[in-house]
C-alpha cells in the first residue's frame, strides 16, 4: 500500500513535525545552558525572578511534563475545549504575568552552575524520550487542562520560548 505524501516523513524534510519540535526543545536547552553564566542577573522591572530562576523553572517544567507523559498509562479524559490552550498553542505566545508557577516547578533561589547544568541535561534526555511514550499519553496542566502527547513538544517549545524572551529582556534591562 502506497503512503500518502502527507504522511511521508521525507515530504517534511525527513522527519515528522513532532520530531522536529522535540529537536527545537533540545536546542532551547542548549540556549538555556549558554545563559547559565548570567544566572544571577536580575531586572525587577521585567521579572521578580533572576535569569537562573527562569532557567531552573524551565528545566523543572520539562522534566515534570516529560516524566508524567512517559509514565502515563491511562487514556486521556474526554476532550474538552479550552480556548486559552488553543490560543497559546496556535499563536506560540504565552501572556506574561498571568499565572503563578505551581509549587512543583518553582525554581530554587540559590542556583549554582552545578545545579542548573545537570537539571538541563536531565530535561533534554527526558524530552528526547517523548516519542517512546504511549500514543494516548497526556498530562494535566494547571491552567490549560489536558495536553496530549502529540501536543507536548509544541507546549514545551512555546513555554521555553516565553521564558527565553523574558531572559532576553532581563539581560537587556
Amino acid at each position: 500500500m502506497e503512503q500518502s505524501r502527507a504522511h511521508d516523513p521525507s515530504a517534511t524534510g525527513g522527519q515528522p513535525a513532532r520530531d522536529r519540535r522535540i529537536e527545537r526543545v533540545v536546542s532551547q536547552v542548549g540556549a538555556f545552558e549558554a545563559l547559565v553564566p548570567h544566572r544571577d542577573v536580575r531586572a525587577p522591572t521585567v521579572s521578580q525572578w533572576s535569569v537562573g530562576m527562569h532557567i531552573h523553572h524551565c528545566a523543572l517544567a520539562m522534566r515534570l511534563v516529560a516524566t508524567e507523559v512517559l509514565r502515563c498509562e491511562t487514556p486521556p479524559p474526554r476532550w474538552s475545549a479550552n480556548p486559552v490552550r488553543t490560543l497559546i498553542l496556535l499563536t506560540g505566545r504565552v501572556p506574561r504575568g498571568r499565572a503563578e508557577a505551581p509549587a512543583a516547578v518553582r525554581p530554587s533561589v540559590d542556583l549554582s552552575e552545578g545545579l542548573l547544568g545537570p537539571a538541563l541535561s536531565e530535561a533534554a534526555q527526558l524530552v528526547r524520550r517523548l516519542p517512546d511514550a504511549p500514543q494516548e499519553a497526556w498530562f494535566r496542566h494547571f491552567a490549560l487542562g489536558v495536553i496530549r502527547r502529540r501536543s507536548v513538544p509544541r507546549f514545551l517549545e512555546v513555554h521555553n520560548r516565553h521564558h527565553l524572551r523574558i531572559i532576553s529582556d532581563i539581560l537587556a534591562g
